[in-house]
């Protein structure tokens, strides 16, 4: 017991003694250390402030390209010397070259006036692979032809507005103002009467009652057979009837009661008749492009000295000679269609001066040899036998004048009897 109780008190002894070591010579050496060690670090950051004057505007100094280095070109990318040694690559969206005698050449797309094999002229680019060749005037039979990999296709414009079946034909809403026929009348009303909406015409059904007059359509009315084409692109999402202005002859099927040969034509009332100025035949007509021998516009570049290096290089990096752009225009009949040509890729825009007020379509009679023509996801590609898509046709964009994107527009793929 008494041994047990003598190391009880050694031990408190010693407790003591370390307590009274951490609390009056331990802490205060640790403060003191911490201390130094503050110090030390302020006289550091002193020091480094004292060495570099952070006054100073330290920025790289621009160093100037001297020239491209030709041999690490690829086709959509090219590389630069500086003037301190260093090396700039810059890669592209787009191509700009082309490969020509295994060497990667720079892209000229720069349009200049030629005269073809065949003696005509066009306005063609100067150094491409893919060669783009542009009529003088907008009604030629051949606006646009483009060439690549020993293959050509070439298209323009037509007036007629043509559909791949009449399924896909729907007329736009109108609505029907003519007055409503006399009871006993009512046979032949029923034969001359607008369509509704959800019907689509066929033109031999017209009625054969009507006068030489009012056969005669405007000239805004196209005929079915009388285009060829390959592709027929349409604007907008309402599809009206294509009426065939030469098609006059009397219905042939069972929809319709014939009319009596005793009653003459004469007595038919005019309230029946079609007439030009019915909104259901106005609003059956889709507005498209007026053929004209506009003439080719190339925009010109203006031509600026660069004033300092950093404009000089920029000129380098992004040489105008990759993009040209061209127009027709007639300021008479609202024609407005241009083009850009930059690297490899050709972009058609169609320019309208107004809101129309009808539905829009377009169709563009493509022609070439050699290719396929197929339709996908929206696209139109022109493969070879090899089943290698040659030119591809991106779906169509619309824009109005604040800028709003439309891609609701249908494109339809027509195969004519001449292919």
């Amino acid at each position: 017991m008494r041994n047990a109780a003598i190391r009880e008190r050694v031990i408190s002894v010693i407790m003591t003694l370390i307590m009274v070591f951490v609390s009056y010579i331990a802490m205060p050496a640790k403060a003191l250390a911490d201390e130094a060690e503050e110090a030390g670090q302020a006289e550091m950051i002193e020091a480094y402030a004292d060495a570099n004057d952070f006054s100073q505007d330290n920025s790289l100094v621009y160093s100037p390209l001297v020239g491209e280095l030709c041999e690490d070109r690829d086709e959509s990318v090219k590389v630069f010397r500086r003037a301190d040694g260093a090396q700039e690559a810059v890669i592209y969206s787009d191509p700009v070259h082309f490969l020509k005698d295994e060497a990667w050449e720079t892209i000229d797309n720069t349009l200049e006036l030629v005269t073809l094999e065949d003696g005509t002229q066009a306005y063609r680019n100067k150094a491409n692979d893919f060669i783009v060749s542009f009529s003088p005037y907008f009604n030629a039979d051949n606006l646009i032809t483009v060439e690549s990999k020993g293959h050509i296709l070439s298209w323009r414009f037509t007036e007629d507005v043509l559909f791949a079946s009449e399924e896909d034909i729907e007329p736009i809403e109108a609505e029907d103002v003519s007055e409503e026929p006399a009871a006993d009348d009512a046979e032949s009303a029923e034969e001359t009467a607008a369509p509704e909406e959800d019907n689509a015409v066929d033109p031999a059904e017209e009625s054969a009652e009507e006068t030489e007059e009012d056969s005669a359509e405007p000239a805004e009315y196209p005929s079915e057979g009388s285009a060829e084409t390959e592709g027929a692109e349409t604007s907008d999402t309402e599809e009206t009837e294509t009426v065939d202005s030469e098609d006059t002859e009397p219905p042939s099927g069972n929809d319709t009661e014939e009319v009596p040969s005793e009653e003459p034509i004469a007595e038919e009332p005019e309230s029946a008749k079609p007439d030009d100025t019915d909104p259901a035949v106005e609003g059956s007509v889709y507005e498209t492009l007026q053929i004209t021998d506009a003439k080719a516009e190339v925009t010109d570049r203006e031509q600026k000295e660069p004033e300092t290096d950093e404009e000089r290089d920029m000129l380098l990096r992004y040489p105008e000679e990759l993009t040209s752009e061209l127009t027709y225009k007639d300021p008479e009949t609202g024609l407005n269609v241009h083009y850009v040509l930059s690297g490899k890729r050709l972009s058609e825009q169609i320019v309208l001066e107004h809101a129309p007020e009808t539905g829009v379509a377009y169709t563009t009679l493509l022609k070439t040899t050699d290719l396929r023509a197929e339709e996908k996801d929206g696209r139109i590609l022109f493969v070879d036998e090899n089943d290698e898509a040659i030119f591809e046709i991106m779906p169509p964009v619309m824009y109005d004048a604040n800028g709003e994107e439309c891609t609701d527009i249908e494109v339809q793929l027509i195969e004519t009897e001449d292919g």
